[in-house]
């Protein structure tokens, strides 16, 4: 393994690059704001959650009693996901302390097996889990829960993916938006449709997941690019069935809803197709506080208003190319320019979209605070700067930390 890998997140990155083999998985990582981190989290998160446990409990209908019996064992189960989640971290922190001090590669090798077995006693826990849970249902429980099943894999499979669109979970989209009944009655069927053809996808996705966790002591150890090229390709191949079935029911929820409700939804699913391109930035955040700000002169709003349109005629069409550089990227990336990327070369066309980014942003920001008076200024949020560091997560957009309105 080379140095600079390993400073980039060593076997985790590495581990989530590869086994994931998501075709963006790679590029996610090797840019910033990449994935690594934070994929390596989600790999380590439990199945379970107490949100996702409140959402089974109410497409079962459960009653009080079942509940209450379903969070007694969400409790014991959370408390072992706990522990082995803290054993596994620090045996990462050990190694990565190791590498520290030796600058020595090797000792990542270790950590293969770690993760394998960590890997094979969550699910083990997992099973064990919906077992349990399954016992204190209801015959006609049970014949729901296969809808459960999906609604699981839905939340657990898909985060793991990385390239565009992967991770766009149209349940929660419509969620979002709030439909009424009237406009549900055309979405439902849709969703139900949806539904089956994604869970088909993401189960054939998660076959080549797994197929990545026995293969990836060989590919790392054999240094065969082209079996790396085969094995990233086919990762790509299953991950844009995912994309594209997101893309397909997506258009067709759209074809359905109120006119005045289409752009708000195709806007969202565009966010959350490209998070980090669509995602607030710190010049966002500021001028949405300066314009709550009840002080501000009839001068000062005006002037605000044209700031903001000007930032937005900038910005629009900058994360427009971006998120074409990006699709572009996914689908083009070799398993060479990944490995280049991680080695300490350049991020591609990206890196200057990002650059051009925060030089708008910082830009944007200057100019509102000359627009301020400096009290109002000091009140505006504190965050990130340049407002171009790694997305939060999934969803477009952080929440920054915001001064006292004094």
């Amino acid at each position: 393994m080379n140095v600079r890998m390993a400073g980039r997140g060593g076997l985790a990155a590495i581990i989530v690059g590869l086994v994931t083999l998501a075709g963006a998985a790679p590029v996610a990582m090797a840019q910033p704001g990449g994935g690594g981190g934070g994929g390596f989290r989600q790999a380590m998160a439990p199945a379970v959650n107490s949100r996702s446990l409140d959402k089974y409990a109410k497409m079962l209908d459960m009653t009080d009693d079942q509940k209450e019996a379903a969070r007694t064992l969400f409790e014991g189960y959370q408390d072992q996901a706990n522990h082995s989640r803290e054993k596994l971290q620090a045996q990462m922190d050990d190694v990565r302390q190791k590498f520290r001090d030796t600058r020595d590669p090797s000792v990542w090798q270790s950590m293969g097996d770690t993760m394998t077995k960590f890997r094979e006693d969550r699910k083990k826990a997992d099973a064990a889990f919906f077992d349990d849970v399954k016992s204190v249902l209801t015959p006609s429980q049970i014949e729901k829960w296969p809808e459960v099943e999906r609604a699981n894999r839905r939340e657990t499979v898909m985060r793991r993916g990385f390239i565009s669109g992967e991770r766009v979970n149209l349940f929660d989209v419509v969620d979002q938006m709030k439909f009424s009944p009237e406009t549900m009655t055309q979405v439902t069927p849709i969703l139900k449709e949806y539904d089956e053809q994604l869970d088909r996808a993401l189960i054939a996705r998660e076959a080549i997941t797994e197929e990545g966790f026995t293969k990836f002591q060989q590919l790392r150890a054999s240094g065969d690019m082209k079996a790396m090229q085969d094995f990233m390709d086919k990762g790509r191949e299953v991950a844009n069935r995912v994309k594209e079935t997101n893309k397909k029911f997506a258009r067709s929820i759209a074809d359905v809803i109120p006119e005045d409700q289409q752009a708000a939804f195709n806007t969202e699913v565009q966010k959350r197709t490209f998070p980090d391109v669509y995602r607030d930035t710190a010049a966002d955040r500021e001028i949405a506080a300066a314009s709550g700000f009840a002080d501000l002169t009839a001068d000062q709003k005006e002037k605000l208003q044209s700031l903001k349109d000007n930032y937005t005629r900038s910005l629009t069409p900058l994360q427009q190319k971006m998120a074409s550089t990006q699709e572009e990227t996914e689908q083009k990336i070799t398993a060479a320019e990944m490995m280049a990327r991680f080695r300490g070369g350049q991020d591609g066309p990206m890196g200057d979209l990002r650059r051009e980014r925060r030089e708008l942003v910082s830009k944007t920001q200057d100019d509102l605070k000359k627009i301020l008076s400096p009290e109002q200024a000091d009140r505006l949020p504190v965050g990130d700067e340049g407002g171009d560091g790694p997305p939060g997560g999934d969803q477009p957009g952080r929440r920054a930390r915001q001064r006292p309105d004094t």
